[in-house]
């Protein structure tokens, strides 16, 4: 399985960070790339970086599709879920990246990378392979304040789990930036409806 880490502007990810109910984006790039995205397939994920000052992998989902569209297309199929308030927003956005001020009719071809199912980075921990598994499997869980907690039932699941249940009590580490932490709440739910303790 392969990911992708993409370079995106704290606008794009601001906006949608403060929509509901955002089950699939469009991450558009300002020029179209020939009609394929060869780096992922379907169901693959892609993480979005966010550009200095922030520096940080700020949320992601599974890659779903690609299409070259025009502006015009894309907004009337994806709205705000390319990640801005209105079509203009979007279509300023586009000049300013391409470094144009085409004249105000000129419908954009843009590169659409359709993501579904995106998470905000709030909703997710960056964990290695085998602790995710853990995690979604609620033998391990992080608590509101950052602490892991290794549930001991793994040494009867699992006929072992020592290694894991050496992580108990010890402290992750966290993005300074605290909206970019972890959100309290999601780990909270975690830790009541999936965690085995």
């Amino acid at each position: 399985m392969n990911a992708y880490v993409a370079v995106t502007d704290y606008d794009w990810y601001s906006f949608l960070s403060q929509q509901d109910e955002v089950d699939e984006v469009n991450f558009w790039q300002p020029r179209p790339w020939g009609g394929r995205f060869g780096v992922l397939r379907r169901g693959e994920p892609l993480l979005f970086k966010l550009k200095a000052p922030h520096n940080a992998i700020a949320g992601g989902g599974f890659f779903e599709s690609y299409a070259d569209l025009p502006l015009s297309l894309a907004w009337d199929a994806f709205g705000v879920k390319n990640g801005a308030p209105d079509r203009q927003a979007v279509w300023d956005r586009i000049a300013r990246l391409r470094r144009e001020r085409p004249a105000w009719y000129e419908d954009f071809t843009i590169g659409c990378i359709i993501e579904v199912q995106s998470h905000d980075v709030r909703n997710g921990l960056l964990l290695r392979s085998d602790l995710h598994r853990l995690f979604d499997t609620g033998y391990i869980t992080v608590t509101p304040d950052y602490h892991v907690e290794a549930s001991s039932r793994m040494r009867d699941d699992f006929n072992d789990g020592e290694n894991y249940l050496r992580l108990h009590g010890k402290k992750i580490i966290v993005p300074e930036e605290r909206a970019l932490r972890p959100s309290p709440e999601a780990l909270q739910w975690h830790n009541e409806k999936k965690f085995r303790g």
